[in-house]
């Protein structure tokens, strides 16, 4: 399975990226949204992995919007800090496949990407 982890933290970026490759998750990181829309086009994910806090330039909740506008069955799973508010709301109803509070568990991770391809009928 191929996971595009976009994050604008390059620790955030290697935690996930180390655990999933050791589960046999293909992965490619990118730092902005900007990045994560070329990375979408050329490596063809499964699911993304986005932060919505990422700083200048394009916002989580942008690229979101972007990612759905490319491919209406983008599979993106929101990783945030903040606690389910108004903007994860708006990100669900925009086409997320669901949500996960940092910090965050390893398998919680694997999960909610698994539960992603299952429910959009991929695997």
């Amino acid at each position: 399975m191929k996971v595009l982890v976009v994050d604008n933290s390059e620790e955030i970026r290697n935690l996930l990226q180390l655990m999933l490759t050791s589960r046999n998750f293909e992965v490619e990181l990118a730092d902005s949204g900007e990045s994560a829309l070329q990375m979408y086009r050329t490596f063809k994910p499964d699911v993304v992995t986005l932060d919505l806090g990422m700083p200048g330039g394009m916002s989580g909740q942008e690229t979101l919007t972007r990612l759905i506008e490319i491919d209406r069955n983008a599979n993106v799973v929101i990783i945030t800090a903040y606690p389910y508010d108004h903007s994860m709301q708006e990100c669900l109803k925009r086409g997320a496949a669901g949500y996960i509070t940092k910090p965050f568990r390893v398998e919680e991770v694997v999960r909610s990407i698994r539960q992603a391809v299952i429910h959009a009928g991929r695997f």
